[in-house]
């Protein structure tokens, strides 16, 4: 890649002039189109170039706080944002509210040094895994005179020779590791003004998700919208994490790990977070607990786990063709309010004490109990009484029946 970033650099010289006056004369269109943009998001703690921590633009001047000039740069330091006055007379595309140049300059004028300039910046999945999750960054770059953008040592986006007069636009769903994740932008100037751009950072999560918890106290809440799309959100210890939308989800496991964590999926008003792939919660130590809050379904099922580890069982809701499935390990007590006019408790092939009883108000609904206790799972749900109910988590209904299955000889 070094290779061909040389020969790059050799032919820019030889267009960086021409290139620069068509800009003029579209300068206005391209104020007008960006002045149309919101400034960015910040989740993930990803960042266009020159906004501060709110993604907000930076006064002209500014150090940006997440971009770094780093070897094998021939400078090295904090990065500048190039001001309004110098973007304006050397023909780069405006800055913006979304996103603004950088570059080595203290004083905002956009000179560099010749050679290559590598800015660094960094973004953090948290505890959503890769491996599984589908995520995507997608984003556009313009740099003066060439640039790379590169994640984890990858290549997502290369701007062209001249490419400061428009941006080039960028997909990539490769190379994402958990927790902190690199981002290389490798630009160079072959003599002159020379700088860089970002704009658009964005990270899309969608198919099999999965959250690894920590040691501490972990609540994640999903908002869902529809049967597989909606927001999460995880606060750890009471701190709360950012707002993160996703779409299209097969799956959603959150794997509580230590600590005393919870789950609560906020279902959509009169229907249900149906992931096809079903929803998964692994409390793991500790004292977990599950919530499944609103919506409403045609009829319910709760059926413990006969068989180690205790704790452990599968929530069921069915609405038309929706089918919700909450596969739960290790947890306490779990909260269930789905509006529904039938719900069964399945018991198991072993010796089984099943109590119901009234049990506490979750979300503003009476609930009943219903405790199972044998010698190898035990399980208390709550189901509101008609027209509610509970159980390891509550649960609404207007009956309840217990069904036992017929022991095998």
């Amino acid at each position: 890649m070094k290779q061909w970033f040389r020969e790059l650099f050799r032919q820019s010289r030889s267009t960086k002039a021409s290139s620069k006056g068509r800009l003029k004369r579209s300068k206005l269109l391209l104020e007008a189109l960006e002045a149309r943009l919101a400034p960015s998001a910040t989740q993930f703690d990803l960042y266009d170039t020159g906004v501060d921590n709110t993604g907000a633009a930076l006064p002209d001047a500014a150090v940006d706080p997440h971009y770094t000039l780093v070897p094998p740069s021939v400078v090295t330091g904090p990065a500048y944002v190039v001001s309004d006055a110098a973007v304006s007379a050397i023909g780069w595309i405006p800055n913006s509210a979304t996103s603004k140049w950088i570059s080595p300059d203290p004083t905002g004028g956009g000179n560099a040094p010749f050679g290559t300039l590598s800015y660094h910046s960094t973004f953090d999945l948290g505890g959503l895994d890769p491996t599984t999750t589908t995520i995507t960054l997608t984003g556009r770059v313009a740099a003066d005179d060439f640039a790379t953008l590169a994640v984890n040592n990858f290549v997502v986006a290369i701007s062209p020779i001249g490419g400061f007069t428009s941006y080039t636009p960028f997909s990539s769903s490769v190379n994402f590791v958990p927790g902190i994740n690199d981002i290389e932008f490798d630009t160079a100037n072959s003599g002159g003004p020379g700088g860089g751009r970002i704009d658009g950072l964005a990270l899309s999560v969608s198919g099999d998700i999965t959250y690894n918890g920590t040691g501490l106290d972990d609540v994640l809440v999903i908002n869902a919208a529809t049967s597989n799309s909606g927001t999460y959100q995880v606060t750890t210890n009471g701190v709360p994490g950012p707002v993160i939308p996703f779409s299209n989800a097969t799956s959603f496991t959150f794997n509580g790990m230590d600590g005393n964590d919870r789950m609560q999926i906020n279902n959509p008003t009169g229907s249900l977070f149906a992931p096809t792939g079903g929803i998964a919660f692994n409390g793991g130590n500790d004292f977990d607990t599950l919530e499944n809050l609103g919506g409403s379904a045609d009829s319910g099922t709760y059926t413990p786990n006969g068989n180690l580890p205790a704790n452990s069982g599968t929530l069921t809701h069915t609405l038309g063709a929706l089918t919700q499935t909450i596969d739960f390990t290790g947890l306490s007590p779990t909260s269930d309010t789905v509006v529904e006019p039938t719900f069964t408790i399945n018991a198991t092939n072993g010796d089984d004490l099943i109590t119901i009883q009234d049990g506490p108000i979750v979300a503003g609904t009476q609930t009943l109990t219903a405790n199972s206790d044998n010698a190898t799972s035990r399980a208390s749900t709550s189901a509101t009484r008609s027209p509610s109910t509970s159980m390891p988590s509550p649960v609404r209904m207007a009956s309840a029946s217990i069904s036992r299955p017929t022991p095998t000889r």
